[in-house]
């Protein structure tokens, strides 16, 4: 599809949706005073999901899972120096310790991070990120919003999202900006592909899709905010992060 037809699909949906009736709200969400808007949002980022961002990821997916988990392994230690710095702002020192040693090994025997032998060694893999941080200081989710393309993005995260962003070291070589970019793309798509299989799955049993990815998203935060040391057992895996 060309770019100029793409982009007169996608203001038609912004139009369609805008002018579209709201359904009542029957048990509004606390956390989501703009529930309204965010549901006109939620309903333009599916169609991008379902005209761009799926098939992109059907795509990725012909690429052999050896190399999609080596480009997933490099943006991984690319995002180490983020997760320290918040590991320890967070005062969790052996966190810390786990994320300098793997960024040191994944660096230099690990040949840029492409290789991950730090966890064969029992260094496992965590991610930290500002909004996290936030959230152990005290500060609080604010509103709920959902942005097109991108996904759920409470003030707080993704305040914290452009924070990870400016505390990240690429993004301040030569070609920053670039890496920058194609790095979250490159996530994105390869998050959509492995969510694919359970996102269908909930779109297909749940009564409100647009309630149950805030409820899944706000429940994944909490756990990761603790470290995983809530008890939800039961929590579909879903990355609305990377």
């Amino acid at each position: 599809m060309r770019v100029k037809q793409y982009i007169v699909m996608l203001g038609a949906v912004f139009i369609l949706v805008g002018c579209g009736g709201a359904p009542p709200i029957a048990n509004p969400d606390p956390r989501d005073p703009q529930e309204r808007f965010n549901r006109k949002m939620f309903a333009v980022h599916q169609q991008i999901d379902r005209f761009a961002i799926r098939p992109l990821a059907k795509t990725y997916e012909i690429i052999p899972s050896s190399l999609r988990r080596t480009i997933r392994n490099f943006f991984y230690n690319v995002q180490s120096p983020v997760t320290f710095v918040n590991d320890v702002l967070q005062g969790e020192k052996a966190r810390a310790d786990t994320t300098l040693t793997r960024f040191l090994l994944n660096s230099t025997i690990g040949f840029g991070g492409i290789f991950d032998p730090a966890t064969s060694l029992g260094h496992k893999y965590h991610r930290e990120d500002f909004g996290q941080t936030l959230a152990v200081y005290g500060v609080p989710p604010l509103p709920y919003s959902f942005t097109p393309g991108i996904g759920p993005t409470p003030w707080r995260d993704f305040g914290g999202m452009l924070i990870d962003i400016a505390f990240n070291p690429v993004t301040y070589f030569g070609v920053g900006a670039v890496w920058t970019v194609s790095g979250l793309v490159i996530q994105a798509v390869d998050a959509r592909a492995n969510a694919d299989t359970t996102l269908v799955q909930i779109e297909k049993t749940s009564i409100d899709f647009y309630a149950s990815i805030r409820s899944l998203y706000y429940q994944n935060r909490e756990s990761r905010i603790h470290n995983g040391k809530i008890d939800l057992d039961a929590l579909p895996e879903l990355d609305f992060e990377e």
